[in-house]
């Protein structure tokens, strides 16, 4: 109804200003009617019915994304990754289908494009808004090879993959995801960095990317003198090739269009194009993928394009006026023109994310940017060479190294600097706060300038400085703080950890003694995807949480301890993963887990100890590896079993500890001098009926000189990569 009334209204309108209320009705009806559709779509019976009763399906579909690797059970990898439903078959009865799905598997993965036929236990997927449900696959075959066009994009990305081979870590990922988009080998604690020094555009393929394709491109046109009408269409193929090898993905499509629009504003220099052009494609891309909408991705690239349309060319022109500026290059005034629009228009939207503000944004892709296009540029013509000459895309992908190594070291030098990051409110609050600061910065200066007002420069870093104060320290809502390695949730009396394995995906270690506050703790981290839960014994206070897991988010696998006491708890944890369709697998000693780059070494339980608390002695204690750091998870462990870790870590590095037991009195006096950590952590409920924890005890771990954190009285604690500790407070206090 909207649409027909916005068409009459645009064949009967009269003058600029009605034609422009017409147009934007219009779009506005056009992509309310294409959300309709595709929320119609996604949401679609019988399959939310089927996802909802956990239903065992048959599923025939085509692969449209590349396996992200999510953890290793039992030596076989595990992973995830996005298909496209055509057929589905449950209970003898077929349905026609059209939608995406998001598959957890084991072993080798399918390439992308092939047509698999996929067996498995479906699930509802709230963590997720692009997919109409998770399938937990027991079995993939393939049916069909990818086309050769997909076909040969798999093969430009793995011919690029082996290219890199030694190259140190972080430079073959930023390769490889600046070439052509594959982040699936990149180290957490880049990509942590990466985003702490806000670089984080470098690690896959953004607007940037797509310009630099295409300006290349048009440049070896011209070199080769061809017509520009030749230039133009060999751009648009090579566009549209770069599409299909990085894999056509909303964000892939969004970055593409961005980076067009971008390079017609810096190539004619003209806004008037620019503006229409920016406009133009948020309506296109809307109503072609009305998902984009919630994507915070695709509203960071509009704002960040707007803003190099808009202000950067005002900011260059204060720059060339400036007695401090003009003397620089002109390549150097442009990137800090283009570097400030986009952090100016963008600073808003990322203070709203609550992982605080990067003071060290503008300098760090100021030093990172002149290195960019070369790594692109070998990088992908490493990845194309690899197709016919490996020699020579080798060679290629070593020239790239060194640029990318630039990078890395800029991100992690930029993180390590006092104050690189400071906090700020999260949500609108924090949005809002920082937009008012702004513009009452900006009429300051506009009030000082009008009245020829000069204010002494140190006057002026004074202000500045007393404002980070007074607002940024440690405001309130600014969580999780930004570098969280681990964090001790307040799940009450009850353990319930979340060791960070990537951007929004964390290992759990026991859940706590009910669901709310085990999945408020994960809401609040932003944690979709949960790779494995190890839950250490079977207590009520350690497990009676994990429904309020596997109901709301992907889990890879549950993790147990092999000591099934007290069974009938032992045996709802069997029942709560078989309803969600995850593996239950027991932990022993010796047992050893990677999950991205985190890895893990269980260092107990080897035996039974009769001695006090079998459950609780029996408790699965982990020596986890991650993010450079230590950590010693130690469950409920009494002081026989206390004794049997402390000789099966001795001489070890401890960085970090979970104080065993809630810091009970049942505890060895010299287990905390031998394990001698930097940090140690109480998970324990305030008031509780046990006396937790015993005064004797933690005055055993005080002795250490650690930094202790408490649950009871410091609410969720988070630790981060410096293992400085960061107390939130009781939630209500």
């Amino acid at each position: 109804m909207v649409a027909i009334v916005s068409v009459v209204a645009l064949l009967r309108s009269r003058g600029s200003l009605s034609r422009m209320c017409a147009v934007s009705a219009l779009a506005g009806a056009l992509s309310m009617l294409s959300a309709g559709v595709y929320v119609q779509a996604i949401r679609a019976e019988p399959l939310a019915s089927l996802a909802e009763a956990r239903a065992n399906v048959t599923a025939l579909a085509v692969v449209t994304g590349d396996p992200r690797a999510s953890t290793s059970i039992g030596g076989v990898d595990r992973w995830s990754l996005r298909i496209r439903v055509h057929s589905l078959t449950s209970d003898d009865r077929e349905f026609a289908l059209d939608v995406p799905i998001a598959v957890f598997g084991g072993g080798v993965a399918p390439p992308a494009g092939a047509e698999i036929e996929v067996v498995g236990r479906l699930a509802p997927a709230t963590w997720a808004r692009d997919v109409s449900a998770s399938l937990n696959a027991t079995s993939i075959s393939e049916v069909k090879p990818p086309d050769p066009l997909a076909a040969t994009a798999t093969e430009v990305r793995a011919g690029l993959v082996r290219a890199l081979d030694g190259v140190q870590p972080d430079a073959a990922a930023l390769v490889a995801g600046l070439a052509v988009g594959d982040e699936s080998d990149a180290p957490a604690l880049l990509i942590a960095d990466m985003r702490s020094s806000g670089l984080s555009h470098l690690t896959a393929v953004s607007g940037g990317n797509v310009m630099i394709v295409i300006a290349a491109v048009l440049l070896l046109g011209r070199l080769l003198a061809f017509r520009t009408m030749w230039r133009v269409a060999i751009a648009i193929l090579a566009l549209g090739f770069f599409v299909v090898l990085v894999r056509p993905e909303p964000s892939v499509l969004r970055a593409a269009v961005m980076g067009s629009v971008s390079l017609l504003a810096l190539t004619t220099g003209s806004r008037s194009r620019g503006i229409p052009a920016l406009s133009a494609a948020i309506i296109v891309l809307v109503v072609i993928a009305p998902v984009l909408a919630l994507s915070l991705g695709f509203v960071l690239s509009v704002a960040a394009t707007a803003g190099l349309l808009l202000l950067a060319p005002v900011i260059r022109n204060r720059l060339d006026r400036s007695r401090g500026f003009c003397r620089l290059p002109l390549v150097v005034r442009l990137a800090l023109a283009v570097a400030l629009s986009a952090q100016v228009v963008t600073a808003p939207l990322i203070a709203s994310l609550g992982n605080g503000l990067s003071l060290v944004s503008v300098p760090a892709n100021l030093l990172a940017a002149p290195v960019v296009p070369s790594v692109t540029v070998l990088g992908l013509g490493a990845a194309v060479a690899s197709t016919f000459s490996p020699h020579l895309a080798w060679v290629l992908a070593h020239c790239a190294a060194p640029g990318a190594w630039w990078i890395s070291w800029v991100a992690h030098e930029s993180a390590s600097l006092p104050l690189s990051v400071v906090p700020w409110p999260a949500g609108l609050l924090g949005g809002v706060l920082l937009l008012a600061l702004g513009l009452v910065a900006l009429l300051v200066w506009r009030f000082a300038r009008a009245r020829d007002m000069r204010m002494p420069m140190p006057l002026v870093v004074a202000l500045g400085l007393s404002v980070v104060v007074v607002v940024c320290v440690r405001p309130p809502g600014a969580w999780p703080p930004t570098g969280w390695v681990i964090v001790a949730c307040d799940v009450g009396q009850g353990d319930g950890l979340v060791v960070r394995t990537g951007e929004r995906s964390a290992i759990v270690i026991d859940t706590g003694p009910e669901p709310v506050a085990i999945s408020r703790c994960l809401d609040d981290l932003q944690i979709d995807e949960i790779p494995a839960v190890v839950l250490s014994h079977f207590h009520a206070d350690h497990v009676e949480g994990l429904p309020g897991i596997l109901s709301t988010r992907s889990v890879g696998a549950v993790f147990v301890s092999p000591v099934r006491d007290p069974a009938t708890q032992a045996e709802k944890v069997d029942q709560w993963c078989a309803d969600a369709g995850v593996s239950v697998i027991p932990v022993s000693a010796g047992d050893q887990r990677a999950i991205g780059a985190l890895t893990w070494n269980a260092v107990w339980p080897a035996r039974v100890i009769r001695d006090g608390s079998v459950p609780n002695n029996a408790s699965v204690v982990l020596l986890v590896e991650t993010y450079g750091l230590r950590l010693l998870l130690t469950g409920d462990l009494e002081s026989a079993a206390q004794v049997a870790v402390r000789s099966a870590i001795a001489g070890q590095r401890i960085d970090l500890v979970k104080i065993p037991h809630h810091g009970s009195r049942m505890a060895e006096v010299t287990f905390p001098a031998a394990v001698n950590p930097r940090v140690a952590l109480v998970s324990v409920g305030r008031d509780n009926d046990y006396g937790h924890p015993a005064p004797g005890t933690m005055a055993l771990w005080e002795a250490t000189g650690a930094t202790i954190g408490r649950t009871d009285l410091d609410g969720d604690l988070a630790v981060l990569g410096d293992l400085s500790l960061v107390r939130r407070g009781v939630i209500g206090e």
